[in-house]
């Protein structure tokens, strides 16, 4: 959680409500003092209420995203914010050895990532080799997963120049 700012009272060419500079504020708290009702009644003196006002927000702000529910297109479900982050770390992969359908974690390297629950036993470190179908498919992954993070980043950045330029255009 953020501090709570201090609360600066000057007349002058500096741009204020009730007295209080806004310059030093966050704009989330230069809005509570812009639009907020209460501060027109006699609590507009009082910095002890201002404080309180910025505090309510400040924890408002911090823990709101913990809390709202998301779509999860991995799921195709409403999840926790949390989830959808998990989610999205595991991928469609195939076995190494048997090709048997697998879910392979995005920043793991280990032999397990890329072998299902049977090959597992089978081909791991504890022999001293490392069987090369299990290399070439830590590669594979590598690479799928480099390209997946170009794509979602050329998407990112068309979406920025999206609300630069500020005409619409369709991004799937």
């Amino acid at each position: 959680m953020g501090h709570i700012p201090q609360i600066i009272r000057r007349t002058g060419p500096w741009k204020s409500k009730c007295g209080i500079m806004l310059k030093n504020l966050k704009p989330y708290q230069q809005r509570i003092l812009l639009e907020n009702e209460l501060l027109k009644e006699d609590f507009k003196t009082d910095d002890a209420f201002v404080g309180i006002l910025f505090k309510i927000a400040d924890m408002e702000q911090s823990h709101t995203y913990k809390h709202k529910l998301y779509y999860n297109p991995y799921t195709e479900t409403v999840t926790t914010y949390e989830e959808v982050l998990e989610q999205s770390q595991w991928h469609e992969w195939s076995c190494a050895i048997c090709n048997h359908d697998i879910q392979a974690k995005m920043a793991e390297f280990d032999i397990g990532n890329f072998v299902c629950v049977h090959c597992k036993d089978a081909h791991n470190s504890d022999n001293g080799r490392i069987d090369p179908r299990i290399v070439d498919s830590s590669f594979e992954f590598h690479k799928f997963c480099r390209d997946l993070l170009i794509k979602e980043q050329k998407r990112f950045l068309q979406f920025i120049k999206y609300f630069e330029k500020g005409h619409k255009r369709d991004y799937r």
